[in-house]
């Protein structure tokens, strides 16, 4: 009979390409010390590296601190593949969400994504504290981003949109979604309309805490890093003359949709030619 703390293990193990003995730790730390041999103590506190290189890593698992005696082959098996295909396709929500909303409902509209120009984790730099430091400008491929909006400016594309807003069918419009877009001096002239996601720290926190990144989060990653260089960013925006509407992040989906949909509406009947809008949320 199997041991009943696997009902407990909530984090099932997922292995995206060497970043695997890292996450398995963290799941192999909720069997309880008892559970653990040394090599697998330091790795679930984080102070251990695993093995350098593992053609199986089910068998490595399947192989330490007793999992062998909580979980069979195939459950394991199981919890390994749905853990990956979660991180693949995992979504954060928050700005993402809103935009990805608005492009579907409003005509001939097109979405360009910061997150899709992060540099390889070989080329992102590595403070004091031994954090990587993906909050910042030179984490992202700033100039391969501003060439697709070159692009998009010169030959505005169409995408599939419903048949509202009729009188704008003309109009192409462009929403750049992003975390650290207002910071960024080359995008300052083309903004049409500009939105900022507020959320406040307790909540960012939480929201942080409930996904799935690679590399992943470190302890204190969040404290020591991600809300520190929100701040400082933060504080940056301060010299903007532009006008930016806020938005509470805490808010429902569809009362944010709602709420700049109707601004975009009411931005477009004043308007004529390409039209671009900025989505930026804080560390979402």
């Amino acid at each position: 009979m199997r041991d009943t703390r696997t009902s407990e293990l909530r984090r099932p193990p997922c292995f995206p390409t060497r970043k695997w003995p890292r996450l398995a730790g963290r799941w192999l730390a909720a069997a309880g010390e008892e559970n653990l041999c040394e090599r697998c103590s330091e790795l679930a506190e984080g102070e251990g590296v695993g093995p350098k290189v593992s053609p199986d890593p089910l068998a490595w698992l399947h192989s330490r601190c007793g999992l062998q005696a909580l979980l069979d082959d195939e459950t394991l098996s199981q919890l390994v593949h749905s853990q990956q295909d979660s991180y693949e396709n995992v979504t954060n929500g928050g700005k993402t969400t809103l935009a990805k909303k608005l492009q579907k409902h409003l005509p001939n509209c097109s979405l360009i994504s910061q997150d899709d120009f992060f540099k390889p984790e070989s080329e992102i730099d590595i403070d004091e504290n031994g954090f990587l430091q993906y909050d910042v400008l030179e984490a992202l491929n700033m100039e391969k981003m501003m060439s697709a909006v070159s692009r998009w400016m010169e030959n505005p594309g169409r995408s599939e949109g419903p048949a509202a807003l009729e009188s704008a069918q003309g109009v192409p419009i462009l929403i750049i979604e992003g975390f650290l877009l207002f910071n960024y001096k080359p995008l300052d002239t083309i903004w049409n309309r500009s939105y900022f996601l507020t959320v406040p720290y307790e909540e960012c926190k939480r929201r942080r805490s409930t996904r799935v990144y690679e590399p992943p989060d470190p302890p204190g990653y969040f404290d020591g890093h991600v809300w520190p260089m929100y701040l400082k960013h933060r504080q940056e925006m301060n010299t903007i003359t532009w006008e930016i509407i806020y938005l509470d992040g805490t808010r429902s989906e569809e009362d944010l949709f709602s709420q700049v949909y109707e601004d975009v509406k009411q931005e477009l009947k004043k308007q004529n030619g390409p039209r671009t809008a900025g989505v930026l949320q804080q560390m979402l």
